[in-house]
């Protein structure tokens, strides 16, 4: 506590001066923290924009038959591109669902890209 009290009194503080040299390596180390809290601001933004809903509407698994009316195409097509579509669920060989969440956030994406 003295040393704080000295240094005040002198009018210097604990936090390095601009005019100090700093340790090697300091710069990359302060880049990756700021990396870090832009990742976690944006994420926080995120959260905001766009709240969660409870656990229970968290989300839906549609059939093909939904999905396509949701989507704007064919049943078919969504089994022939099944593989291929981040949203599509396979519960078994032969049963297929797609997750409205997903579905959702695919249509969000596609209109930041062309909007």
């Amino acid at each position: 506590m003295k040393t704080m009290q000295i240094r005040a009194e002198e009018g210097r503080s604990d936090r390095p001066d601009a005019s100090e040299p700093r340790p090697a390596g300091a710069n990359q180390t302060t880049a990756v923290i700021n990396d870090v809290l832009r990742q976690i601001i944006r994420e926080e933004l995120a959260a905001l924009q766009f709240p969660q809903r409870n656990a229970l509407e968290e989300d839906q698994l549609l059939t093909a038959s939904q999905a396509a009316k949701l989507l704007h195409v064919s049943e078919r097509w969504l089994y022939k591109y099944a593989s291929k579509l981040p949203y599509a669920v396979r519960l078994s060989e032969t049963v297929v669902r797609f997750s409205r969440n997903k579905i959702q956030a695919e249509i969000r994406r596609k209109l930041k890209m062309h909007g």
